[in-house]
């Protein structure tokens, strides 16, 4: 039987394995940080199987899920009978949902993590709980049944980017519930256990929520209960969203379902207007909350915090908040000045709306000046007197005194001159040692960036602790200095090598993340000076980076734009620096991007007319090299060959595709070639061996198909001496082992249809060693489970041709156990069906296994 593993085809098509299509997906992003080249293109894929050809995406629940925290009437029963947990319906389903497990529980409701079958997507559902619902009076049971109604009602009103989505709201068996989107990230509350948000990251955060806010209050919705717990950011985009409008309040004239006295939100957060009657409250109330969340994430803690909640509410009525500059100096004067606006006492002296305040952020956020003013001490007594009459009055007697503690404090004025003198001093002292040490790091990333010694195989793990060095040194320079306006340019440039490191050692969501912080700031510097050559370069850059993330993401229209706008910003310096090459190299690799956005999306023609461009400039930059060997641009060729290729074969061109595999292998052949190694030019050379591996392969793939079977063994066996070496050396590279199981599983294919079952099970045996180690680090990468699989099949299937089978049983059963656990993840994929339905017919097949009895 010949194996099913790789090209069961009998036309022609790309013989690739899974893990290696896999590998290939992942590496369409990765030039730019693999080999530390902002202007490099991606790599594209010669072809998906069917669990490639659409992302899978499972929305998972933040580790502390929808929290609605809140606060009864009497604060003292908190933490009682009321509160203890209460477990999901005996049968694990709610109507149409499995509950998975509990993640958040509030006053009148808990949320689930739990999956719709419908639609079958995981999300969080909130049910009423039954066990606060009886602990209350009869005769409030009611209008408890009926906030809960109001609170899903309100929430499926809400459509905003910047507010969870609710799916959908009903009733089970007498028990109301809403679903909702699971947000994969943290709230605000979680995130400030590391401490403070720092000034620009805190406002980014609550510019968008104070707007989402103000969408509510354009529909009549209240939310009563804004806080840090309820807000939730997500951790692919970075953006925050508000959840739970669990105190919302309609206010369309519709019967007010609060009683006139009971107290509904957390105390800490409330508006004085609110503390004293939760029936008189109006969008202000929100408003006076949003201040008082900015007021937690800027200093750490709440505006007013007592040792009980009935103490902390007399301090939101009675005092005022201190002033957040003197509990954490870094804030910014003009966010002390928003947060204190939003926390006056009196609701006109806020501002008068949500959009109001999202209007200021911006204008903080863009480095404009704010509207609102500080309010100064005369104003801040006069207020606090006419709250406070009575004491005002006693203390009027003692302002003599404070002439006399004035004179007195002139004595000192000497003497805190000369500190002050020497505290600048010193803080210039800081300010050099600072600057020394930002160099020192850079030099560092520079250093693991370039150094040829730590690209070699076995320095993985080097590197990796050397970059996460680098990344903690830039957080924290972020954090620190984030908002001096002198270190704009070192702060986007910080920023963008934030996302370098970060797409290398952690996710492509939290690169994104950096990148579109370098972006915003440095559009915001371009707007002061269009053709700063640097500050155009820097951009063109990180829009590329985007562009190659967005890439790995699979978001190919978001993709596409990045793509575009950095072609268009690097097209313009070329224009206006027409001698630069470096310029003209960026320009090409932009445009083979846009090509490899272009076929992924299906639109071959326009792709090939990008790469072709691209590949002229490149033709025209070499032939203008007194030797024509710059290797970064000779290394560009060889891979716009590679696509090229790789484009052919998808539109069926295969001569087109053979010509263009020959000329990369020639080129990268050249590379190797070129000597000496190790000078400043040659750092690229486990590139070359993997791109010089893949040309092999991928031609071999086409002489197998084309009957060229000879040449194909000469071809596989040329690949398997090129990676060989540098997969065995490299066991953490997970390219070089995908690539090597590929060849392994092509060769043992062309052995089987050769007739040579000895040395095809040869390859297959090698190919499954590499795989099966690959499951093991990568228990949730369903492309190398399922060429696992499919590896187990093949050896089977030889063996049940060798009359070994009950060897070929035990390793179908593996094979069937591999593709039951994907189709389980996957229902909707139809190559894993596919791949198991086949796997059954072969054991099937075989003589059933002799039975056992007992004596």
């Amino acid at each position: 039987m010949a194996a099913q593993s790789v090209h069961a085809n009998t036309h022609p098509t790309i013989l690739l394995g899974g893990s290696a299509r896999a590998r290939y997906n992942a590496d369409r992003g990765e030039l730019g940080m693999a080999d530390r080249d902002p202007n490099a293109e991606t790599i594209d894929s010669p072809q998906r199987n069917a669990s490639d050809e659409r992302s899978v995406e499972v929305e998972l629940c933040s580790d502390d899920g929808l929290v609605a925290e809140t606060l009864p009437a009497d604060a003292s029963t908190a933490g009682r009978s009321g509160d203890t947990v209460v477990g999901p319906p005996a049968s694990g389903r709610f109507g149409n949902y499995d509950l998975l497990d509990e993640i958040g529980r509030g006053g009148m409701g808990v949320v689930y993590r739990a999956r719709q079958r419908a639609a079958g997507r995981v999300v969080a559902l909130k049910i009423l709980r039954r066990d606060r619902l009886e602990s209350l009076p009869r005769d409030t049971q009611a209008s408890a049944m009926d906030r809960f109604r109001q609170e899903a009602q309100a929430a499926a009103r809400l459509e905003h980017d910047h507010i969870v989505t609710v799916y959908e709201v009903g009733e089970v068996d007498g028990r109301q519930f809403f679903s909702m989107q699971c947000v994969e990230g943290r709230t605000l509350a979680k995130m400030l256990r590391d401490g403070p948000i720092q000034n620009r990251r805190a406002a980014g955060y609550l510019e968008p929520v104070a707007r989402a806010v103000h969408e509510a209050h354009s529909r009549g919705i209240l939310h009563r209960d804004l806080k840090p717990q309820n807000i939730l950011v997500d951790a692919k985009m970075d953006r925050a969203l508000v959840a739970d409008f669990g105190l919302a309040k309609l206010a369309e004239g519709q019967e007010q379902l609060t009683r006139a006295g009971e107290v509904m939100g957390t105390p800490s957060y409330m508006s004085p207007e609110q503390a004293k009657n939760s029936a008189e409250v109006a969008a202000a109330t929100d408003i006076y909350a949003l201040g008082a969340t900015l007021y937690h994430i800027l200093t750490g803690r709440p505006p007013f915090q007592a040792a009980t909640p009935l103490e902390t509410l007399r301090q939101v009525i009675d005092e005022e908040p201190a002033p957040p500059r003197q509990l954490n100096p870094s804030i910014d004067r003009d966010l002390e000045t928003i947060c204190l606006k939003c926390l006056q006492k009196e609701p006109t002296r806020r501002y008068a709306s949500a959009e109001q305040l999202a209007d200021e952020l911006g204008r903080y956020l863009r480095g404009e000046p704010i509207v609102a003013r500080p309010v100064g001490p005369l104003s801040r007594t006069a207020r606090w007197c006419r709250r406070n009459p009575v004491t005002a009055s006693l203390l009027g007697s003692t302002a003599a005194l404070l002439v006399l503690a004035l004179v007195i404090a002139l004595v000192g004025y000497v003497k805190t001159s000369a500190a002050l003198m020497a505290a600048k001093k010193a803080q210039q002292e800081a300010e050099e040692s600072f600057q020394q040490a930002r160099g020192a790091v850079d030099d560092l990333l520079r250093s693991v960036s370039e150094e040829e010694l730590l690209d070699r195989p076995g320095m993985q793990p080097l590197r990796r602790k050397l970059l996460t060095q680098a990344r903690d040194y830039y957080r924290r320079f972020l954090a620190q200095r984030g908002a001096d306006p002198r270190l704009q340019d070192e702060l986007a440039e910080t920023s963008f090598l934030m996302g370098r490191i970060t797409e290398e050692i952690e996710s492509p969501e939290e690169a994104l993340s950096a990148y579109r912080r370098a972006e915003e700031t440095q559009k915001r510097l371009l707007a002061q000076s269009p053709d700063d050559q640097s500050r155009l370069k820097a951009q063109g850059d990180t829009l590329n980076a985007i562009g190659r993330v967005l890439v790995r993401l699979r978001r190919l229209d978001e993709a596409r734009t990045a793509y575009t706008e950095a072609a268009a910003i690097r097209r313009r310096l070329v224009e206006a620096h027409p001698r630069q090459s470096e310029y003209r190299r960026a320009l090409a690799n932009g445009q083979m991007n846009l090509g490899l956005v272009e076929k992924e999306r299906g639109r071959f023609p326009e792709a090939r007319r990008q790469f072709e461009q691209a590949q002229a400039i490149r033709r025209k930059l070499l032939e203008q090299e007194p030797d024509n060997t710059n290797k970064k641009i000779l290394r560009d060729l060889g891979i716009g060959h590679y696509n090229l290729a790789v484009l052919a074969l998808s539109g069926g061109d295969y001569a087109g595709a053979e010509k263009d595999f020959r000329d990369g292998i020639a080129i990268f052949n050249r590379l190797l070639q070129a000597g000496p190694r190790g000078s400043e030019g040659d750092r690229k050379e486990l590139d070359y061996h993997h791109y010089l591996t893949l040309c092999y392969r991928l031609l071999a793939d086409l002489a197998s198909v084309a009957g060229n079977h000879r040449e194909a063994m000469e071809l596989y066996q040329g690949a398997l001496e090129v990676m060989t070496p540098f997969a065995q050396a490299n066991p953490a590279v997970h390219k070089y082992q995908a690539e090597l199981a590929a060849i392994h599983l092509n060769l043992g294919s062309l052995h089987q249809e050769q007739g040579e079952p000895a040395e095809a099970l040869k390859s297959f045996q090698q190919a499954l060693r590499v795989l099966e180690r690959l499951v093991e680090e990568n228990g949730e990468a369903a492309p190398y489970r399922r060429d696992l699989a499919v590896c187990l099949r093949s050896i089977a299937l030889l063996q049940a041709d060798g009359r070994q089978e009950q060897a070929a049983r035990s390793n179908l059963e593996a094979a069937q156990r591999h593709l039951r656990t994907l189709v389980e993840q996957y229902p909707e994929n139809d190559d894993f069906q596919a791949q198991l339905h086949e796997t059954d017919a072969a054991l099937s097949r075989l003589p059933a296994a002799p039975s056992s009895s007992n004596p």
